[in-house]
């Protein structure tokens, strides 16, 4: 497994590599959108498996924004409440144009990917 911890500034972003499923969790603020979409390029990623958002603050979601309009995305693990801003209403509405199976995990739960 390998892990890639972005330098996104403030937010985070972390992109997981284990065989040859990728994982990547939150993405950064918007300024940051485009380093991480570059970043996943540069190491070989064409599609990401699961993508997961912990909460929906801007300086965690934009960056996921972005790599959903670049990248495949098999599904999304996000939090089961809601907000009005516009990041947000265009991270869901990417991920209902494109028909991303959309999960929200309860306490405890695990997400298993490979051996990891």
């Amino acid at each position: 497994m390998k892990v890639h911890f972005l330098d996104v500034g403030q937010g985070s972003s972390t992109v997981f590599e284990i065989g040859d499923k990728v994982m990547i969790i939150d993405g950064g603020d918007r300024n940051k959108s485009s380093f991480v979409v570059a970043y996943l390029k540069k190491i070989g990623i064409n599609k990401i498996d699961i993508m997961i958002s912990t909460h929906y603050d801007s300086d965690h979601l934009n960056g996921l924004v972005g790599v959903l309009n670049v990248f495949p995305v098999d599904e999304v693990y996000d939090a089961n409440y809601s907000t009005d801003t516009r990041v947000y209403n265009s991270f869901k509405r990417t991920i209902q144009d494109k028909s991303i199976p959309e999960i929200f995990p309860g306490m405890k739960q695990k997400i298993e990917i490979d051996d990891a």
